[in-house]
């Protein structure tokens, strides 16, 4: 999770963009077998730069959802590795590109949800500036 501060306050709930590991070599990919999802089916691993978060995987889901990846099963996440359940001849290039894109979507997902929560916070924090300069002000005329 990335860290950044907001009007004082450090907000650690920041998801980070992850991306496929570059280069992909096709031929050095985990590939295993699955269990009778359906036949042929493969569990093949492409890295990830890093390990994504719950947000991250959250996003992935919904989006996986709307993509509708033709090639694939299920996609998930186990550790570092985007897992795609597929049939080993789907794998390649077109798939690769194909999980770029889902990717670069979920990426965008992660931005928008980390924009929602940096604007909350920054109404938070000026909900509670004007809260304490009314609490200032009342204090001021009781003095007077």
């Amino acid at each position: 999770m990335n860290e950044l501060n907001v009007g004082g306050t450090k907000l650690t709930n920041l998801s980070k963009k992850v991306n496929l590991k570059e280069p992909i070599d096709t031929k050095n990919l985990r590939m295993d077998k699955e269990d009778d999802s359906f036949p042929l089916a493969y569990a093949v691993y492409f890295p990830l730069d890093s390990t994504p978060d719950s947000m991250w995987e959250t996003c992935l889901e919904q989006g996986f959802s709307v993509a509708k990846i033709n090639f694939g099963k299920r996609v998930s996440v186990i550790g570092n590795n985007l897992v795609v359940i597929t049939a080993l001849e789907d794998v390649g290039e077109k798939m690769i590109e194909h999980l770029k894109k889902i990717i670069d979507d979920v990426n965008q997902c992660v931005e928008e949800q980390n924009k929602t929560i940096i604007e909350k916070e920054k109404m938070i924090q000026a909900r509670k500036k004007k809260e304490e300069e009314a609490k200032q002000k009342a204090r001021d005329a009781l003095k007077s």
